[in-house]
């Protein structure tokens, strides 16, 4: 903190409203700041993703991917980590420099129809999702997968890229494990009836304008099925 105060009078003043405003994270519920942080997390990981990437975005949701997965879990565990509450503020505010731009993709498609139909908040709606879009993206974009495994902690620089790519959705699905989000719809009260509903509303939303891989309503369908 001191050596960035050292920037200049803006930036420090700058730095000192941000951990004033992370002061107020010290009333969050632990589910509150697990599904938010999860949600952070989404926008930094969907957006680098996105097929509406450029360099900047690249490099800046990367760092926001780094932030939120080392700080989330210190945070949920304990509020009142500053440090962890701060750097969980500075990525999402850089993903959300970048969502605007780039667009999000097949989680929070997902995700918008879930909470609606089943009064679910959008961070936990997000969670339920994530590691099942996770897995179905892969393929579209293995390298990027593979880097956002090491933006994520794990080893993967020498690793086949494949091999790279799997490890970040192993490393996202321990993450939603390690936060308590519950692993299936079923366990938050999802039914299988409005499944079918689901999928053509998440098919007319038209997510395939950003998310990587290009997905049908028969795609969406799986996908809650998958996740249910």
């Amino acid at each position: 903190m001191a050596r960035l105060a050292r920037a200049g009078p803006h930036f420090a003043v700058g730095l000192h409203q941000c951990a004033a405003v992370a002061q107020h994270l010290l009333h969050f519920a632990a589910h509150v700041a697990a599904h938010s942080g999860i949600d952070a997390f989404v926008h930094a990981f969907e957006s680098y993703l996105s097929l509406q990437t450029n360099l900047i975005t690249d490099a800046i949701n990367l760092q926001a991917i780094e932030l939120l997965a080392s700080n989330i879990r210190p945070f949920v565990a304990n509020r009142g980590n500053l440090e962890a509450g701060l750097n969980m503020l500075c990525g999402s505010a850089l993903a959300g420099m970048t969502f605007g731009q780039t667009g999000l993709g097949n989680v929070h498609c997902m995700a918008r129809f879930i909470g609606a139909q089943f009064h679910l908040s959008h961070g936990l709606s997000n969670a339920l999702c994530l590691p099942h879009v996770a897995r179905f993206n892969l393929v579209a974009n293995p390298q990027k997968f593979a880097r956002v495994a090491a933006a994520m902690g794990r080893p993967a620089q020498q690793w086949p890229t494949l091999d790279a790519a799997h490890a970040a959705v192993e490393a996202i699905q321990n993450m939603c494990l390690d936060l308590g989000i519950p692993p299936r719809l079923r366990d938050v009260g999802v039914t299988e009836d409005c499944f079918d509903e689901m999928a053509q509303l998440c098919t007319q939303a038209n997510y395939n304008r950003w998310n990587p891989r290009h997905t049908t309503t028969a795609d969406f369908r799986a996908l809650f099925e998958k996740a249910f």
